[in-house]
């Protein structure tokens, strides 16, 4: 492989990688290489494919990195398992399709810390509804995107009602907790 065949190297077939890949070839003069060290998945790799088998795949060495945090001091020393995608897509090809964005309050962190107030919601929110098309429960429209090229679903928007999503918020609420309708919206503490 001659590398200087190319006008761009990314290293890292994860979501921010391959996103970055498909701006750049976007236009045709550009010639794009992507480097990911794990795996690229086919349609014969059932667990990849199937969102229910995304704990199959957490911690098996094929799919996963297995890296560990630093010993925890509030922990007694444990490590916790970081769940890190060794497949072309990273992460996004092993958390079962889950979507969900940090909590408000870390990206304003973020920009305290690093004095940039850039990285704060306020800033990041447009990003974020711009790479999505939502489908679920955002009436204003203030926190979700209408029409990015990802497609977002809640379970009860995508037409199929399951039971046993029924009566597991069923059972949060019995036990006094509050229901969510909308992770990625407000607030997202509750069920």
């Amino acid at each position: 492989m001659k590398l200087d065949a190319y006008d761009y190297i990314i290293v890292g077939g994860g979501s921010a990688g391959c996103v970055l890949a498909n701006r750049l070839s976007e236009d045709p003069q550009n010639r794009v290489l992507v480097l990911e060290a794990g795996h690229r998945y086919s349609s014969l790799d059932v667990p990849v494919r199937v969102p229910a088998a995304f704990l199959f795949l957490m911690g098996h060495p094929f799919y996963d990195w297995r890296t560990k945090s630093e010993p925890e001091t509030g922990l007694k020393g444990r490590r916790i398992d970081h769940y890190h995608g060794r497949v072309m897509g990273g992460s996004s090809s092993i958390n079962g399709m889950f979507y969900q964005r940090a909590n408000p309050l870390v990206y304003e962190r973020w920009a305290q810390e690093t004095g940039t107030e850039e990285w704060d919601y306020a800033h990041v929110l447009p990003y974020f509804k711009r790479i999505e098309t939502f489908k679920g429960s955002d009436p204003t429209g203030e926190y979700r995107g209408r029409s990015g090229p990802i497609p977002v679903n809640q379970h009860h928007h995508n037409g199929s009602r399951n039971p046993l999503f029924d009566a597991l918020f069923e059972a949060a609420e019995q036990s006094g907790y509050e229901l969510v309708n909308n992770v990625n919206g407000y607030r997202q503490e509750g069920f």
